[in-house]
């Protein structure tokens, strides 16, 4: 009951923000075309929109616990990488192994135009994840897909795994990018260095911000004992891996 009354109102959520999409492309093109048509006054200039709610969407526990419960193994850890890290979709389904550092515990994101690299910290959830994956025999990203030599399409595991995952398990306004969002605010509340998320994230939009300096990722990668999150609770039923 309470899954389907989650399904509609997402889906109710989706067809509005449809509808105000094509009021707002309608109105511009009807802005552009008047002056043509010699009519006085646009009639959609008189069509107001409620003002968008910014709301930065985040996981609680219990919606990470019941996704985990959800998910066939393989595919939470994937979710769980992403919670971790707080990479962004395209960075982390196109990661190579050649980014991460085991020995200094640091993944690099090489920055567009010649700028500096970004550096995430590796948490010991992550370490252990990356020290499970086997793909690196047969491939030089973390995440292959059918063909090796190429990442798993990002687009399609959201659309047959995650969105699927978060409909069954009643989540409504989530979706993949809720993940890194998730991940810099649980990096808030229990207490990990801002630098951290200075040096994942540079915004302003995640929960707890404050002072920000420029971070040294080494130095803080060193913090193995915090940012051990709900990921990697035990499960309740353990099921057999779904690799692609």
């Amino acid at each position: 009951m309470f899954r389907l009354l989650a399904q509609s109102e997402d889906y109710i959520r989706r067809c509005l923000e449809y509808a105000k999409i094509y009021l707002a492309i309608r109105r511009d093109q009807v802005a552009w075309i008047a002056p043509h048509l010699m009519v006085d006054r646009n009639p959609m200039s008189g069509v107001k929109f409620f003002p968008e709610a910014i709301k930065t969407r985040f996981l609680t526990d219990d919606e990470i616990a019941r996704l985990r419960d959800l998910m066939e193994p393989r595919v939470w850890e994937m979710v769980a990488f992403a919670i971790e890290t707080g990479l962004r979709r395209s960075e982390q389904f196109n990661l190579r192994w050649s980014q991460i550092d085991m020995e200094n515990r640091v993944l690099s994101l090489p920055m567009p135009k010649g700028s500096k690299s970004r550096y995430v910290p590796l948490t010991d959830g992550v370490c252990g994840l990356l020290s499970r994956w086997d793909s690196f025999t047969k491939s030089p990203f973390v995440f292959p897909g059918k063909d090796p030599l190429k990442p798993l399409d990002a687009r399609s595991f959201v659309r047959w795994y995650f969105d699927p995952a978060l409909r069954r398990a009643g989540i409504v306004g989530a979706s993949w990018h809720s993940l890194r969002h998730t991940a810099a605010t649980r990096r808030g509340i229990i207490g990990c260095e801002s630098l951290w998320r200075a040096a994942a994230f540079r915004t302003s939009r995640y929960q707890n911000d404050g002072e920000i300096q420029p971070p040294d990722a080494r130095l803080h990668a060193g913090d193995r004992g915090q940012g051990q999150l709900v990921c990697f609770a035990s499960r309740k039923s353990g099921r057999s891996a779904n690799r692609e």
